[in-house]
């Protein structure tokens, strides 16, 4: 169950997310803190998947959208019709992001798939990149520790790389441990 905080002093916007959202799943709240950082923290202590702020709700709620999204609490729909895209340049480029007119508030539940499916995605690009960058520098590691042991032992790249391996071996560890324990002692 997704759990969606209404930010709003709009009783008609709040009804009209209210039923468009099944409850099956879908926990719906509205709140009602007039602070954007009692806000921050009250999702920090409760959190959400999703806030959407309603502009009605406007005064220093461009700095909770910020923090919001900068945290990677949950993911923020902001409900405007004037589109004001340089108060939220910040977070335009965030998938955990959207603007929406309210008068187009129907396709909410669409919405939040396409966010959901679009954070997984990226998530999964992170991921990948991440371990790619782990990779990158493990092999560093290792060329650095065989360029060591080359000067040091006047060994080839050869010799070099099987002593590497064969430390890996004897030491049951990684070839990145290996290189820096060679490193460390040198």
């Amino acid at each position: 169950m997704k759990t969606i905080y209404i930010l709003s002093k709009d009783m008609r916007f709040i009804n009209t997310i209210d039923a468009l959202l099944d409850r099956v799943l879908y926990r719906v709240e509205a709140l009602t803190s007039t602070q954007p950082t009692e806000l921050y923290k009250y999702v920090c202590v409760h959190p959400a998947d999703y806030v959407i702020i309603h502009h009605s709700y406007l005064g220093g709620y461009y700095r909770l959208i910020d923090l919001l999204i900068s945290s990677k609490r949950c993911n923020v729909i902001y409900a405007t019709p004037n589109m004001e895209e340089g108060a939220v340049y910040n977070v335009l480029s965030s998938p955990r992001f959207y603007m929406i007119d309210p008068e187009r508030i129907t396709s909410l539940p669409e919405v939040i798939n396409i966010m959901d499916r679009d954070i997984k995605l990226i998530e999964n690009l992170e991921e990948s990149l991440d371990k790619v960058k782990e990779k990158i520098d493990e092999e560093r590691m290792v060329k650095r520790a065989k360029l060591y042991l080359m000067k040091e032992n006047k060994w080839d790249e050869e010799t070099a790389y099987k002593y590497i391996l064969k430390k890996a071996m004897d030491e049951r560890s990684s070839k990145l441990l290996a290189a820096k324990s060679i490193l460390q002692r040198g």
